[in-house]
């Protein structure tokens, strides 16, 4: 299994043409205050994907503490198509009113089969320009 792409946006839509649609990509999440919750989606390529349904990805969202919040714990689902032997597919997953409690780096590990095969960071900063 491999990542091939990974983003953060503040939201996801089906438009009228059941087309996914993706808003605002975030580079940084700006909080006024902590603790403090916020709701926004993350979009992965993944490849090399095991047509059995035997791969395995977790996916855990560090604090720069070293706290961690498992997004997801699951198995990919099977392939129906008879040809191959991997597939390829993207994944859209809405992380709704996660905690956040500390400003500073927060990263996005991913696990497949138990082994890290990739990581992402983003920022937790304190919004400044609220009056």
């Amino acid at each position: 299994m491999k990542i091939t792409s990974f983003m953060c946006f503040e939201n996801s839509f089906i438009d009228s043409d059941g087309r996914l649609n993706f808003n605002n990509p975030l580079m940084e999440i700006k909080l006024v205050n902590l603790p403090s919750t916020f709701s926004f989606c993350i979009i992965l390529g993944i490849t090399n994907i095991d047509k059995n349904g035997n791969d395995k990805l977790v996916i855990d969202l560090v604090s720069p503490s070293g706290s961690a919040i498992n997004i997801v714990d699951s198995y990919l689902p099977e392939s129906d198509e008879s040809k191959d032997v991997i597939y390829k597919g993207m994944l859209n997953l809405e992380l709704r009113n996660i905690v956040f409690d500390e400003y500073g780096t927060y990263t996005f590990k991913i696990f497949g089969n138990d082994e890290l095969i990739s990581s992402y960071e983003i920022e937790m900063e304190v919004d400044e320009n609220v009056d």
